[in-house]
């Protein structure tokens, strides 16, 4: 077996692995990587697993200070086709901590792809924690009979209030507003991808428009017929309601088969994580658990 960077040479074979494997989702494909380098400033270790002529394994790993993590969280859990290269990555993974000084290591499964896990390995510590994840196979009728009660007013009061549009030609104004509510724009390379992803099928943009401006947009990822909450910048209050809504509808209409609306609250969230969250369940859908390890 040997170990080979992830390289933009290999860039195609890695991609190509993710898209194969049943557990592989948006989060391990190079490309998100490279807008985590570009949007958190992480360095990029990744590395996949040759043996033979095969490749067996695929290993996402950012370094972030003194830890492998993503945005502080764990990052997704390797892709591997065998016990064997599981024990060579691991190997590969603590040359690296040691290294680089790393002092966390953390490492998490994802909702909305195919994951066997029968126990967690007790040398890690498990930190796992629920996310809310919609079935958009079931009826308009039945997701609209999930929405919290208080939610439909808002969303009624959001059609008559704002022009709801599908903006994936227009991705300036989203990244615009995003700069106008953080107060920075991400950065160039991110920007970049997060349009191009609107081209290739792998996001759909909603936006809210009201009085000759955007007020709010709805990102959300799409990858293997299922779907991520991931972006909702507003400069009001509101209209996130009636997009989330509408991205709901949107992405059923597209055969979407499941929409991640977000994690859940872990312990030491903050109120504004809470409220997040709180925010995110009231469109109905169950708490799927998102298994998650970490070793300091």
């Amino acid at each position: 077996m040997r170990i080979i960077p992830l390289t933009p040479e290999y860039a195609p074979a890695w991609d190509a692995c993710v898209d194969r494997h049943r557990a592989g989702w948006f989060w391990h494909r190079s490309d998100w990587l490279a807008y985590e380098v570009a949007f958190a400033g992480a360095e990029n270790l990744s590395f996949m697993v040759e043996d033979g002529e095969d490749l067996v394994g695929a290993v996402p790993l950012l370094r972030e200070g003194g830890g492998f993590s993503m945005e502080g969280h764990p990052l997704p859990l390797a892709l591997l086709g065998s016990e064997k290269a599981g024990r060579f990555c691991n190997q590969e993974v603590d040359r690296l901590r040691q290294k680089h000084g790393i002092t966390r290591v953390a490492f998490r499964t994802c909702p909305l792809a195919e994951w066997a896990i029968s126990a967690i390995d007790p040398r890690w510590r498990d930190i796992s924690w629920p996310s809310r994840v919609l079935d958009l196979t079931q009826s308009v009728e039945t997701l609209h009979a999930g929405v919290r009660k208080s939610y439909r007013h808002l969303i009624n009061r959001g059609r008559q209030t704002w022009e709801r549009w599908d903006c994936a030609g227009n991705p300036e104004a989203f990244h615009l507003l995003w700069a106008d509510v953080n107060g920075h724009r991400r950065h160039p390379v991110a920007e970049r991808l997060m349009s191009d992803w609107l081209k290739t099928g792998h996001a759909k943009l909603l936006g809210a428009w009201r009085g000759g401006r955007w007020e709010a947009f709805c990102y959300a990822s799409v990858y293997k017929n299922q779907a991520y909450y991931t972006s909702a910048p507003s400069l009001v209050k509101g209209a996130m309601h009636m997009l989330v809504w509408d991205m709901i509808l949107a992405l059923k209409a597209e055969g979407i088969e499941r929409l991640e609306l977000g994690w859940q609250a872990r312990p030491g969230d903050s109120d504004k994580d809470r409220g997040i969250a709180q925010f995110k369940a009231g469109f109905g859908g169950q708490d799927r658990p998102v298994y998650a390890v970490e070793r300091a």
